[in-house]
């Protein structure tokens, strides 16, 4: 069913996030996976490589959030990717974060996520992924995902790669306050790259719908530059944007983010 149009979620207005956040990542192709928006973007996290076997990273992050009050967060995260195939490939992304604020007061969250895809014929991909999460300063307890759907390469030229996919997923959220939702939403994207010598930009734009009721939705962007210092070391900046229609009572349905970070490549 619907979510109820509560007093809250009438009354509420659009609120900015600003976010300033100084990282040093340590890892393998990935700076910054954050689970504090209602969307996670899982196109970020996949390693592109031609070989089969296991490829994976570990990363650290503080940051320094100002909303309607200063945070300090501290987080860890483990990324791991197994290619037994060159057809299959399996994605396992786990973080944890603790989170202070007002002085004395603590907040924490989690996130874990496993991914399998398979390439079925040419240009066409089937995945399957579960995903679960919990924020408590985004006043969820608990969501859990799992979903199918097609994943299709539309562009693979020289310096350009776009892809775009539509999976169907089932949702159920635990929200701070409020009953249980349980519901089936459309999660359709479009990621690109482009690189040249010394830099690389991406983008991966998600929407995603309520199927019975498309006046609940989330829409989330993330766009990233990295350029190269030297051989082991990549600068990078990142703008995050997340939009949700019926968000959990308590948090804004609006937040963007701007990161940056050094990246550490070995």
């Amino acid at each position: 069913m619907p979510r109820p149009a509560t007093p809250h979620l009438r009354a509420v207005k659009q609120k900015q996030m600003k976010t300033i956040t100084w990282a040093l990542c340590l890892g393998a192709l990935t700076c910054g996976l954050t689970v504090s928006g209602q969307v996670v973007n899982i196109e970020s996290q996949r390693i592109s490589t031609d070989t089969t076997g296991w490829a994976g990273s570990a990363a650290a992050q503080f940051s320094l959030v100002q909303n309607t009050r200063r945070l300090l967060i501290a987080n860890a995260r483990a990324h791991v990717q197994w290619r037994p195939r060159r057809r299959h490939t399996f994605l396992m992304l786990g973080e944890y974060g603790l989170t202070q604020g007002d002085g004395s007061r603590f907040q924490d969250y989690g996130f874990g996520h496993f991914r399998f895809t398979t390439q079925v014929a040419g240009v066409w991909a089937l995945e399957i992924f579960t995903q679960a999460q919990y924020n408590k300063a985004n006043s969820l307890n608990f969501r859990g995902l799992a979903g199918i759907g097609p994943r299709v390469q539309m562009a693979n030229l020289e310096r350009l790669q776009l892809y775009a996919a539509g999976i169907i997923m089932y949702e159920r959220e635990r929200p701070r306050i409020g009953e249980v939702f349980e519901g089936t939403r459309l999660s359709a994207y479009v990621s690109g790259t482009w690189h040249a010598p010394g830099w690389l930009l991406t983008n991966t734009t998600y929407y995603q719908p309520l199927l019975h009721w498309w006046h609940d939705y989330r829409i989330a962007t993330e766009s990233r530059m990295e350029w190269t210092i030297n051989t082991h070391l990549r600068f990078s900046i990142a703008f995050v944007y997340n939009f949700d229609a019926r968000p959990p009572q308590g948090a804004n349905p609006e937040n963007y983010k701007l990161l940056t970070g050094v990246k550490f490549v070995f």
